[in-house]
C-alpha cells in the first residue's frame, strides 16, 4: 500500500530481487519498464552468507 501511495513521486529506484518464493502480504507494484532506464544490474549467487541468489537493480525514471 505504501508503495502505491508514493510511487508516482519516485524518480529513482534501488531494487533487490531475491530468487525465492515466500508468503507475504506486501508486494512491490508492477511498473512499466519503458518509463524507466536501467542504470545498473549486479547479480550475486548464493554462498555461505546468502541463502539465495539475488540481483541489485538501479532504475531512473526517463524524462518526458
Amino acid at each position: 500500500m505504501i508503495y502505491n501511495k508514493y510511487f508516482d513521486k519516485c524518480d529513482e529506484m534501488f531494487i533487490t530481487e531475491v530468487n525465492t518464493i515466500v508468503e507475504a502480504d506486501t508486494k512491490f507494484p508492477e511498473f512499466d519498464e519503458n518509463e524507466w532506464e536501467l542504470i545498473s544490474r549486479e547479480e550475486f549467487f548464493k554462498d555461505e552468507y546468502n541463502e539465495f541468489d539475488f540481483v541489485f537493480l538501479h532504475y531512473k525514471r526517463k524524462r518526458k
